[in-house]
């Protein structure tokens, strides 16, 4: 619940983020080139965002099936 909240929250944040690109930020995380511009939008960052979550929640639930397929085989 807590990485679904937080995938939410982030993916309205980015997506609500309308000041502009902040170079002061982009020059702490190492960017080679802090002038150049952002690629996409924020919106469209907002929307990876959510994919980015709901596709971590999908591989959880995939993988804790398979993971139960198999215990299920050695413990039945």
């Amino acid at each position: 619940m807590p990485g679904l909240f937080g995938g939410i929250v982030s993916a309205i944040i980015a997506a609500c983020y309308n000041l502009g690109y902040d170079q002061t930020v982009a020059a702490n995380y190492g960017s080679t080139n802090i002038f150049a511009s952002v690629s996409g939008s924020f919106l469209n960052q907002g929307g990876l965002q959510i994919a980015g979550t709901f596709c971590s929640i999908g591989m959880g639930i995939a993988f804790g099936i398979i993971t139960g397929a198999i215990i299920l085989l050695f413990y039945k």
